[in-house]
């Protein structure tokens, strides 16, 4: 498993935040496939702010496997956002909001599947959103741009 993040992550891009509950505010996060990626790769895409709850995750895919075996997981990560140095395997991920999604194979976009994804309970510390390659690249195609496009809006408190 290598430990991946997207260029805005490596370059400590803060995670904006919204204003008041009826505001939306977004992450944009970029990952440039490289020779080399495959299954068990994590990359850490972007991040959702403390007290916020996700409203909309999108991820612009190009075609990653020209031989259609890639499935890819989609959800948050563990560990401090934007923290690369940790031990290679430290940081592990769920799929909140995809599971097993083939959209890498011919390339296209996905959005949250998952009611877990809509349904993420509020933390008090911003957490990492990320990408795990779960199934086998049969022929990597390298180049593409991954898209990650994450809306969020601060979380109801007292209703």
């Amino acid at each position: 498993m290598t430990f991946r993040q997207a260029k805005q992550v490596a370059a400590f891009k803060f995670i904006p935040t919204a204003l008041d509950g009826s505001e939306i505010a977004r992450y944009v996060g970029e990952f440039v496939v490289p020779a080399g990626l495959a299954a068990t790769d994590i990359i850490e895409m972007g991040g959702l702010p403390a007290g916020h709850i996700p409203t909309s995750v999108k991820i612009a895919w190009p075609s990653i496997d020209s031989g259609s075996t890639i499935t890819c997981d989609v959800g948050i990560l563990s560990g401090t956002f934007g923290d690369a140095k940790q031990t290679a395997g430290a940081r592990t991920m769920g799929n909140e909001f995809n599971a097993a999604d083939t959209t890498a194979r011919a390339g296209g976009v996905s959005v949250i599947a998952k009611y877990a994804g809509l349904a993420l309970a509020v933390a008090e510390v911003d957490r990492g959103i990320g990408i795990k390659i779960v199934g086998a690249i049969g022929t990597l195609v390298t180049g593409g741009v991954i898209r990650m496009i994450a809306e969020y809006t601060p979380a109801p408190i007292g209703m």
